[in-house]
């Protein structure tokens, strides 16, 4: 049985991680300056087969809510062309373009702000 340490077996190598690192300088470099306290919610993913029935919509009201009852006054996150036209019809702005996720070749990322 391993213990409960992280380290690898010897020989054996960690796994990559699949997960983009979250970059908050990549906020200052495309010049967002936000006042307070500023929220970086999860990706919301919907399965194609749950899409068009508003699912979206009630995550993001739920990560919305959470975040008000934190204290934020801002949130910021990046999204796809497809969350950007959801979060703009929920008063979201395009901030920037953010930098390229390798796990997406060929899809332009937004960074998207809104104030609460």
């Amino acid at each position: 049985m391993r213990s409960a340490s992280s380290e690898p077996r010897s020989g054996a190598r960690p796994a990559p991680s699949r997960k983009k690192r979250f970059r908050p300088t990549e906020y200052l470099e495309a010049g967002l300056r936000l006042e307070g306290a500023v929220a970086a919610p999860a990706r919301v993913v919907v399965a194609a087969s749950a899409q068009r029935h508003g699912l979206a919509s009630r995550l993001l009201d739920v990560q919305d809510d959470g975040a008000r009852e934190a204290g934020a006054t801002h949130a910021v996150r990046q999204a796809s062309p497809a969350m950007a036209r959801l979060l703009e019809r929920r008063g979201w702005r395009h901030a920037a373009p953010a930098g390229a996720d390798p796990r997406f070749p060929g899809v332009g990322f937004r960074i998207m702000t809104t104030a609460y």
